[in-house]
């Protein structure tokens, strides 16, 4: 079966090629940045001139977080890489008669934080940041579009992504440990949902497979960590002994507001904990420990991004 597939070349979509060929999917691959510049060439030829029917088109690629933005207005660039990109193909799927359509959106849609009780798919969303309102705009529009024609879409909602090649914050962290630098971590008591890139791979490819997905909003975790087991896994993983020491998270959590550093105290300190039991339900089963993910992580330098 022939499948449309964005973000090809990113992290997650490295990870996905092999999988999804595995899996007996004949990919065409377009590039979700230049759809969000106005070139529809490479989404034109694939199409017009497939022999085949396709079967779906599953949009990975946008515009995910940017540590150092140099974008103008990076409010549109997020709308244009995320929002305008997700109608552009919804059209074309519709158009074309593709009967399927998986979107990757990503839980900070439906929000930043979790309380007493996880997140769950029906909660309402409250995206905090302009990746998160275009990826909730993007959903929204695939699922009013959909309404009225025959197109059956997913969404899923994924948590930090963990493996090899991963980049951002995590990487980041990453480079933090190996510096041997004491953190006063140590007194943390949060949970933080994440998922494998491999057992996030092959949720996609499980959804594509299964009717029982369609029309259907998931979020999908295989695990969850507080921010202390996370560095000493990263120690472990780096061969570097845990120099994590107490201090008072109060203090640190009153500090980092105080200096403008809210959005990095609330991912270290808050918890943020998904249902992912819907899809479970349904047959998904995630079956590498995040643990050997973290050591991917650890052990490859990072790759470059491209959508």
């Amino acid at each position: 079966m022939k499948i449309v597939v964005t973000g090809t070349t990113g992290f997650v979509g490295k990870c996905l090629l092999p999988k999804l060929k595995d899996a007996g999917f004949e990919v065409l691959p377009i590039s979700s940045k230049r759809l969000s510049e106005g070139d529809l060439s490479e989404l034109n030829l694939a199409t017009s001139r497939s022999s085949e029917k396709i079967y779906a088109i599953v949009h990975l690629g946008g515009r995910a977080h940017v540590i150092h933005e140099k974008d103008s207005d990076p409010a549109a660039a997020f709308r244009r890489a995320n929002v305008d990109t997700t109608k552009i193909l919804t059209e074309a799927a519709i158009r074309n008669e593709i009967p399927r359509f998986l979107y990757v959106s990503s839980i900070k849609a439906l929000g930043e934080s979790s309380n007493e009780k996880p997140l769950t798919a029906e909660d309402l969303p409250k995206p905090k940041d302009d990746y998160g309102r275009t990826k909730w705009e993007a959903e929204e529009f695939l699922k009013e579009t959909s309404r009225s024609t025959s197109l059956k879409f997913t969404i899923l909602r994924p948590p930090l992504i963990v493996g090899k090649g991963a980049k951002g914050n995590l990487d980041r962290l990453v480079s933090l440990v190996k510096t041997g630098i004491p953190l006063p971590f140590s007194g943390i008591r949060n949970r933080r949902s994440m998922v494998g890139v491999r057992n996030f791979c092959d949720a996609i490819v499980f959804t594509l497979k299964n009717p029982k997905t369609e029309n259907g909003l998931f979020l999908v975790s295989d695990s969850s960590l507080s921010t202390p087991e996370l560095f000493r896994f990263f120690s472990e993983s780096l061969g570097i002994r845990s120099r994590l020491f107490y201090f008072p998270p109060s203090w640190m959590v009153f500090a980092g507001k105080l200096f403008g550093f809210r959005g990095i105290v609330d991912r270290l300190f808050g918890s943020l904990v998904l249902d992912a039991s819907p899809l479970l339900s349904l047959g998904w089963n995630p079956t590498i420990p995040i643990s050997e993910e973290i050591r991917a992580l650890c052990s490859e330098p990072p790759q470059e991004k491209i959508s």
